[in-house]
């Protein structure tokens, strides 16, 4: 979430402004896991979610990528 966030403030937004995720897993026996540390940083903000399992993700040791959009005023 370190780098999500990071993200978000180079363009002035935080993750308060964020109004949809997506979040990729390579294994969806760990979305418990997921959605707990989600629901952590996301707990107070109003936003769409969809967990999708996939095959791969660009880095070799990555198990999860999160895209979100945000609104930046």
């Amino acid at each position: 979430m370190a780098n999500l966030d990071e993200a978000l403030l180079s363009v002035d937004a935080t993750l308060a402004d964020v109004f949809a995720t997506r979040i990729y897993l390579l294994d969806a026996r760990a979305r418990r896991e997921v959605g707990r540390a989600f629901g952590e940083v996301f707990s107070d903000v109003r936003l769409t979610a969809t967990l999708v399992e996939v095959r791969a993700l660009p880095g070799p040791c990555m198990l999860v990528e999160i895209a979100a959009e945000a609104r930046v005023r």
